[in-house]
């Protein structure tokens, strides 16, 4: 019976740090991106197609993703830091003559 017990506090510890989860990724959408959560996952969940380009699609495969993932993680380190410092600001060009 003790297990039993274990386990059904286990599986409620799990979903309450699964809620917890999502409570914060949806804040997290709304607040960068200004999209609810339901709004975010319907047009772009798992569910959905990948687009190949040239209206082409493909089912989405986590693992296929995964490795897209890392191929464009490597790809941007070996572009190393783009324009890491910030520009200055220019003054304006003055027109007229100058006396």
């Amino acid at each position: 019976m003790r297990e039993l017990e274990d386990a059904a506090h286990r599986h409620e510890l799990l979903r309450a740090e699964t809620r917890m989860r999502y409570e914060q990724l949806a804040s997290k959408s709304l607040e960068e991106l200004g999209v609810e959560a339901p709004v975010l996952i319907e047009e772009f969940g798992p569910h959905r197609p990948i687009p190949l380009g040239e209206g082409a699609e493909a089912p989405y495969v986590r693992e296929e993703q995964e490795k897209r993932l890392k191929k464009a993680e490597s790809g941007m380190a070996r572009l190393g830091k783009i324009n890491s410092r910030p520009r200055r600001a220019r003054r304006p060009l003055k027109s007229g003559k100058s006396t």
